[in-house]
């Protein structure tokens, strides 16, 4: 027999009452509500409690709100700006005019990105696909055993690596396939490199001529001759197009 739970606070309550609990969490709540009269109390006083704040009326927001959010977007073009200027992409003249400015955006440029934390990507786009919001397919794209390969080898586009990356960091099962992979690799057989067949070079030699094919004594400074019935054909085939007219066909002059 499970012992009563003497400490559920006020948000495990609440979140009883709006059906957030895990299910054994909520189970065991439940089975405690049951035996405990107080308990039941604090939840009943929870639950009438909990409606109030829908009857607050709206607050305005700051009155300041949308002057900072208005200077916060014009400054928004000037820091991409000052950025291209730091990566020596843009005006360099920039940097010396808002120095402030392009020293808090070069600290901020140094700190080192944090990763995501394991699984958090996995959670995310369960709870997405829980929720309707992403379906499966979409949200989690199976990769390939060949890009698998590939991320081991260094040959995916640094896009698709850090993509990849943050899938392997979401899925243990895709991060067990990946480590098979990565055993089996160095494993695999490497084809060895071919080499020529043994006298293939001494074969291609003694089938060339061994003289040089006589070449024609030609004057450099003389023409070439036309091929036999170029300028034949070249007239039948302007005729033919239309651009020139048919020269009349001669015929030998009676005697």
């Amino acid at each position: 027999m499970s012992q009563p739970q003497p400490s559920w606070s006020d948000p495990e309550l609440a979140d009883h009452l709006e059906g957030l609990l895990d299910p054994a969490v909520a189970a065991a709540l439940s089975a405690e509500l049951e035996r405990d009269p107080a308990l039941r109390a604090r939840r009943e006083a929870l639950a009438r409690a909990l409606p109030e704040p829908l009857r607050l009326p709206p607050l305005p927001p700051p009155s300041a709100l949308a002057s900072r959010v208005a200077a916060r977007l014009r400054e928004l073009p000037r820091d991409a700006e000052l950025a291209d200027a730091l990566e020596g992409l843009g005006d360099e003249a920039l940097l010396a005019r808002e120095p402030e400015r392009a020293a808090a955006l070069a600290l901020s440029e140094s700190l080192p990105r944090l990763p995501a934390p394991p699984g958090l990507l996995g959670e995310v786009l369960a709870r997405l696909e829980a929720e309707g919001l992403a379906r499966p397919s979409q949200a989690n794209p199976r990769p390939s055993d060949a890009e698998l390969a590939d991320l081991l080898e260094g040959a995916l586009e640094p896009g698709a690596a850090e993509a990849l990356e943050l899938a392997l960091g979401g899925s243990p099962a895709l991060r067990a396939r990946l480590a098979a992979l990565e055993a089996a690799l160095p494993a695999s057989p490497r084809l060895p490199e071919l080499s020529p067949p043994a006298g293939l070079l001494e074969r291609t030699l003694a089938a060339l001529p061994q003289d040089p094919l006589p070449l024609a004594e030609l004057d450099p400074a003389a023409p070439l001759p036309l091929p036999a019935g170029l300028l034949s054909a070249t007239l039948e085939r302007l005729s033919a197009e239309g651009l020139v007219e048919a020269a009349p066909s001669s015929a030998p002059a009676s005697l």
